[in-house]
């Protein structure tokens, strides 16, 4: 006869009555949540694998992840396609960077499986997808390590089933979401995105549910040319694609430089903030002109997505391109300035996007 499953049982809302509220942990701010699995989307070639080892570095040595801090830790760092020797050079190169000493990396723990069986779940007796022996193996490492980041690098690699089964997405995803928890450390999964959602900049890998079932996710991606053709093929952008616990829509640009990637060079923290708010600025100017044309636009895709609309307006755009203006919408939503609206019949609305507080037909 089986055991019978335990489940907790229910408790009282009314026990957190006078007890602190916990606050928001994060590994990096506003970027990777702690105790909970980030995506990490990216193309083959962008270097994806080099940011989050560089992730791993700052974390373990206490420095700075592209301009951004870190809470310092242990960190284990699960590498799939990156042999020992690939990860000795990178390293190098990280380091070196970061003046930092090898012995610095004591906290920096590799678990080279290139060319392994690295499958991190299983298919159990029953039919239900459970944790693998190594993916046991994994997590003990993390808890004997005390580690506060486990980077699984890459998706392909661990994940057996079928990327497009929402349910099975849902329990892996489930899996390392328990590991975060019990060992209460951030988990970062690095993955390919689908070719479709390469195109369309949404850095999906399979199914929507991969996005749907993380708390945040982050789409690594080449810098695009603005509409003048300019571009400059080391740049590339950090872009949050979605967070449970902050606002959407903020891109980190970074450059790739002496075999790592460092903050952009180009602005200063003073430069960036007046690259803002001109492309702030001119959003609204656009939508108002829109507005007067009788025209709308929407928040999401098609013909009448906004930035796609507004980049082809060359005389009042004032070069601000199709990328910051996307991220201008972004910001603006996020502060109230401007919201999106339903109009049209009950039976087929469509949305549009308004100033805040205005009238929309």
């Amino acid at each position: 006869m089986k055991d019978t499953p335990k489940f907790p049982a229910p408790f009282s809302a009314a026990q957190f009555e006078g007890q602190p509220v916990p606050p928001r942990e994060w590994l990096v701010s506003g970027l990777i949540p702690a105790q909970d699995v980030t995506l990490l989307a990216g193309d083959g070639g962008t270097g994806k694998s080099l940011i989050a080892l560089q992730l791993a570095h700052a974390v373990a040595t206490g420095g700075a992840w592209i301009g951004r801090t870190v809470e310092p830790g242990a960190v284990v760092y699960l590498s799939c396609e990156d042999d020992v020797s690939e990860l000795h050079r990178r390293l190098n190169d990280i380091r070196r960077t970061a003046e930092t000493e090898w012995t610095d990396m004591q906290g920096l723990g590799l678990l080279d499986m290139a060319g392994r069986d690295a499958i991190l779940s299983a298919l159990g007796r029953d039919g239900r997808i459970v944790p693998s022996p190594l993916c046991t193996h994994v997590e003990q490492t993390v808890r004997d390590a005390g580690a506060s980041l486990l980077v699984v690098d890459t998706a392909a690699d661990v994940f057996s089933g079928d990327e497009n089964s929402r349910h099975e997405v849902r329990t892996f995803v489930g899996i390392l979401r328990g590991i975060a928890l019990r060992c209460r450390c951030a988990v970062l999964l690095i993955a390919h995105p689908s070719k479709a959602s390469m195109g369309d900049g949404t850095g999906y890998s399979g199914s929507t549910s991969w996005s749907n079932s993380v708390r945040s996710r982050l789409y690594f991606q080449h810098e695009k040319p603005d509409l003048d053709g300019q571009h400059d093929p080391r740049d590339r952008l950090i872009e949050v694609m979605k967070s449970n616990y902050g606002p959407s829509g903020e891109c980190v640009r970074v450059r790739w430089t002496d075999g790592v990637f460092i903050e952009s060079p180009d602005e200063t923290a003073l430069d960036r903030a007046a690259r803002h708010q001109k492309a702030e600025r001119v959003f609204l100017k656009l939508l108002g002109i829109l507005k007067e044309r009788g025209e709308t636009v929407n928040p999401t895709s098609g013909a009448t997505y906004a930035p796609s609309v507004m980049a082809k307006m060359h005389d009042h755009r004032e070069d601000v391109g199709k990328t910051a203006l996307k991220e201008a919408m972004q910001r603006l939503l996020n502060q109230g300035k401007i919201v999106v609206k339903r109009v049209g019949k009950k039976s087929q609305p469509r949305k549009v996007i308004a100033v805040a507080g205005s009238d929309q037909d």
